[in-house]
């Protein structure tokens, strides 16, 4: 059994390659941005994204600069962009070995992000793009492909769906319901 993890994408965004970072120029975000002016201009939302980001982006690249949310958006689409085929060789490999049909694969997340929607970074706040995280489960042997659950589901019903496609029996007590017979 494995059973990797990726932490990225995750703040600073700043892990991806640089080959990975040439994809996504900055420039390209400005048009995809809101406004910024509320947050700009109420002092205290400000202090708290200047501080963040000098918690986080204290980097060769920017220095003592806050860098501008199309900057750090561009680098969050590099981190995907950069996770995204690492999952991909994880996936080839195991079709290399025949056992791609085999295995269990679950891609989710813990949280969204947020860039500026709203005035609010990071996941400090339960928006839809910060609470809506994807559930992907592949296991042909269990899950048919293509099948969506249009049912509303919770992070804590990913161990008893875990469970009861390995054929184990969910220990009393845990929160969540096993996603497999929706």
């Amino acid at each position: 059994a494995a059973l990797p993890i990726y932490w990225d994408p995750h703040a600073p965004y700043t892990q991806a390659p640089d080959s990975h970072k040439e994809l996504f120029p900055a420039e390209q975000y400005k048009p995809l941005m809101r406004d910024q002016t509320l947050l700009q201009e109420n002092k205290i939302m400000y202090e708290v994204y200047r501080h963040f980001h000098n918690l986080h982006y204290h980097t060769p690249q920017f220095g003592d600069r806050v860098p501008s949310n199309h900057e750090v958006l561009a680098l969050y689409d590099s981190e995907i962009h950069y996770v995204d085929e690492r999952i991909g060789e994880v996936i080839n490999t195991l079709e290399h070995l025949n056992i791609l049909d085999d295995t269990l694969i679950v891609l989710t997340s813990d949280h969204g992000e947020a860039f500026g929607e709203a005035g609010f970074f990071e996941h400090w706040h339960c928006a839809r793009n910060i609470a809506r995280v994807p559930l992907i489960i592949h296991h042909p042997r269990s899950v048919p492909e293509g099948r969506r659950i249009q049912a509303m589901t919770e992070s804590v019903d990913v161990l008893p769906t875990v469970l009861e496609i390995a054929g184990l029996d969910a220990p009393g007590g845990i929160c969540g319901r096993s996603l497999v017979s929706l």
